[in-house]
């Protein structure tokens, strides 16, 4: 191959290239500025940011979650403990009455049932305020109802009992014991719950107590714990299942095994 032959190959091949150069896009500076490694790191901090920052909120969100929750339950085992140890008070002071206690022992009795009477409703309010804010009700919910209808009577009516009772045992009436005995035997029922009797034994009284501290256990406890509100889909399920296990539970009567004793 001459010298003429080798120049018009490369010429051709230069023709080629030149023409193959021409056909292909030309790079937009916009992408070459993007590749830059200086910009790179710029997306990659504001892409670590972002993603950060709504991984931090979720699980701060979590925690607030979380720690209504605590405050929910911790104001649901107050109630429950504190009905039941005015429960438990109460029956103490009966217990003296019927077995004839010294005085000085029966006031003993008296005095620590007053100091439980007093925490109770000095803390209800705070207590029922408290799950009201966690379950997101603006207005009285079925809990609230169905406690003031089937269990705050019950309370009502062993106050009333034990009080008189007691007041009678710590005269200086010759009958006291007697008339005491008969005051505990036949307590003024509460009232205004359908298909209640006039009257029950404190002990009966008592059993209805512990009926409706497992109905609050059994509904408020249980919706708490599961996280449900008001704007749940579920709510209406949770404020019927509430009415029925205290209309169940809140009576002297209820059938089941008891929780504790």
């Amino acid at each position: 191959m001459d010298e003429k032959q080798i120049a018009s190959l490369v010429d051709e091949e230069i023709a080629k290239r030149h023409l193959a150069g021409q056909l292909e896009p030309a790079e937009n500076p916009r992408w070459r500025f993007l590749r830059h490694p200086l910009m790179l790191t710029i997306v990659g901090f504001l892409l670590t940011v972002g993603i950060g920052g709504f991984y931090d909120s979720v699980l701060e969100n979590r925690k607030q979650a979380a720690a209504e929750r605590l405050v929910a339950m911790d104001a649901v085992h107050g109630l429950v403990q504190a009905a039941a140890e005015r429960r438990v008070r109460g029956s103490l002071v009966v217990s003296g009455i019927r077995r004839g206690l010294p005085s000085d022992r029966l006031h003993e009795r008296k005095s620590a049932y007053d100091v439980a009477y007093i925490d109770w409703n000095t803390n209800l309010i705070p207590r029922l305020s408290a799950l009201r804010h966690y379950l997101d009700s603006d207005q009285q919910n079925d809990f609230e109802i169905q406690m003031n209808l089937n269990f705050f009577p019950w309370m009502g009516a062993a106050d009333n009992c034990l009080t008189r009772a007691y007041d009678v045992v710590q005269s200086q009436a010759d009958d006291r014991s007697a008339l005491a005995q008969e005051i505990l035997a036949n307590c003024n029922g509460p009232g205004d719950i359908p298909d209640i009797k006039a009257s029950y034994s404190f002990s009966e009284i008592s059993r209805a107590l512990h009926g409706c501290e497992i109905a609050v256990v059994e509904t408020l406890a249980v919706t708490v714990r599961r996280g449900i509100q008001a704007s749940d889909a579920t709510w209406p399920q949770v404020q019927e299942k509430a009415v029925a296990m205290f209309q169940h539970y809140c009576r002297p009567d209820w059938e089941g095994q008891a929780i504790w004793p």
